[in-house]
């Protein structure tokens, strides 16, 4: 049955990023429009488990327009998926400097990604310090699940926290 479920799964995110390679092509798209086809891209490629098409997709998505808090968050996961710690604080800094409001206000989310990073570095004396700083707090972690490839962030968030 889960051959079947991650087979069907990667059917829906090609087609998903088909209709979104369809709709890049159309003429006429509006700046939402454009950030909206880059980010089913993103999130396409993220369930791909093609993560630096992923990074590319939300920084594009990302810099056409204003500039979203969903795609912020995307573009984190997506750098930090890759285990590159440089990518990832270089997303980190794009964003912090694009929108300093809504980073400083995502921060218990970005502080679990980021633990997911370090862990994934072997850093886990940081990562468990950010664990210790939003201790209590589940909300942050299970947040991760709405995105492909988020479970596995929420699942090291709960080992860090010691909630196996």
């Amino acid at each position: 049955m889960l051959v079947v479920q991650r087979h069907l799964a990667r059917v829906a995110f090609a087609e998903a990023e088909n209709a979104a390679d369809y709709a890049l092509k159309e003429s006429g798209l509006s700046q939402h429009g454009y950030v909206v086809a880059f980010q089913v891209k993103a999130m396409a490629a993220l369930g791909l488990r093609e993560f630096p098409k992923a990074i590319n997709y939300a920084e594009q998505g990302f810099s056409t327009g204003p500039g979203s808090p969903y795609l912020m968050l995307l573009w984190q996961l997506a750098a930090a998926q890759t285990g590159d710690l440089d990518k990832f604080y270089e997303a980190i800094a794009a964003i912090e400097k694009r929108l300093p409001k809504e980073f400083a206000e995502s921060r218990p989310l970005t502080d679990v990604v980021e633990a997911y990073v370090l862990s994934k570095n072997g850093q886990a004396e940081k990562a468990q310090a950010l664990a210790r700083k939003w201790a209590g707090n589940p909300a942050n972690g299970n947040y991760w699940r709405r995105y492909p490839t988020g479970e596995e962030v929420v699942k090291v968030w709960k080992q860090l926290q010691g909630q196996n």
